[in-house]
């Protein structure tokens, strides 16, 4: 548990982080246990510069005033205004840098400090063909569901 997947599960690599569609996909539809793929696109993003996380794994939430449970913590309301009181109290950083409660892999959310400097490179829709057995197979490994109705794909 914790391992991150290599090859065509990886979406980028920056200084030894891998970020892989399999935590997009935890991240996003973890909480439900079903993945439902209609009107849901998968986006690749362009950063134009050097990101500024703060980095809550391991021992770093305690560094930052908080606990590593944080990342695990079932209470959204309680981790986002963790969030809003790391964007008050820290306004260099471009976001966070956490341990996925899902899968423990490496997730970021980022703020709107980096929009200007944030572009889409590609995306295409969940329930895109290219994308189908990885979906499965991430499903399947987790525990979810795939919603049978969302598999149709679409034409974008």
């Amino acid at each position: 548990m914790g391992k991150q997947r290599q090859g065509s599960d990886a979406l980028g690599r920056s200084d030894g982080l891998t970020i892989t569609r399999t935590c997009c996909l935890v991240e996003c539809f973890g909480d439900a246990g079903a993945i439902d793929l209609q009107g849901r696109r998968l986006g690749l993003l362009q950063i134009e510069r050097t990101l500024v996380l703060l980095d809550l794994r391991r021992n770093g939430a305690m560094r930052a005033g908080s606990v590593a449970a944080l990342s695990s913590c079932a209470d959204r309301n309680l981790s986002q205004e963790w969030s809003r009181h790391f964007h008050a109290t820290y306004p260099q950083i471009d976001g966070l840098i956490y341990s996925s409660a899902h899968s423990e892999d490496a997730a970021i959310a980022l703020y709107e400090r980096v929009e200007e400097t944030v572009s889409c490179r590609s995306d295409l829709p969940l329930n895109h063909r290219s994308l189908r057995s990885h979906i499965l197979l991430a499903a399947q490994d987790h525990g979810m569901i795939v919603l049978p109705d969302s598999m149709k794909q679409s034409s974008g």
